[in-house]
């Protein structure tokens, strides 16, 4: 399941007891939380495919890059590939052997162009924009200076518990912590 920045507002609304119109705002907003609060931390992965027939040739990287995840080559048995295998510089990627390889990377996201199509985070992330939503629309009256802070702790630390939950499930297995009695 996916949310939109209109869900957001409406959870503000519900907090607020209040209609609220935030506008452009809304977009300009949403995409600040997305760049600079969330950073690339939880931001989408996408894959690129690069069939290198040329020792040496440089191949583009998709717009959209941001940083590798992963590289494995198309072998029977795919393995990940060590960066000495690769090179990237200036927006290409060329690779020392001739095969064929699947790159996992970190995407960076397109701007929000509306408030009705689905942002391009986890659910998880629903109510931390719908707290900086909130911070900025308070921020703007000088009466609401103290419950507009209060949003934006609460963004924050909503914020970090996301992205604690994100790190921890990211991992893999569980871990188990080792204890003497």
């Amino acid at each position: 399941m996916s949310f939109t920045i209109s869900d957001a507002i409406a959870q503000v609304e519900s907090w607020l007891n209040q209609e609220i119109v935030l506008g452009d705002n809304a977009l300009l907003w949403s995409n600040e939380f997305i760049q600079n609060e969330v950073h690339s931390q939880a931001w989408a992965e996408g894959t690129e495919t690069f069939a290198a027939s040329e020792k040496g040739s440089w191949y583009s990287l998709p717009t959209d890059f941001l940083r590798v995840v992963e590289i494995v080559n198309d072998d029977t048995e795919p393995k990940e590939i060590a960066d000495t295998y690769y090179t990237i510089r200036n927006n290409k990627i060329t690779f020392v052997k001739n095969d064929t390889y699947t790159m996992t990377y970190v995407a960076i996201p397109e701007k929000m162009i509306d408030i009705v199509s689905p942002v391009g985070l986890s659910d998880m992330f629903l109510y931390p924009l719908a707290y900086f939503l909130a911070y900025k629309h308070l921020s703007k009256a000088d009466n609401m200076v103290e419950m507009a802070e209060y949003y934006r702790q609460l963004c924050e630390v909503n914020l970090k518990s996301v992205l604690s939950d994100l790190e921890l499930n990211s991992n893999g297995a569980g871990f188990q912590v080792e204890m003497r009695w």
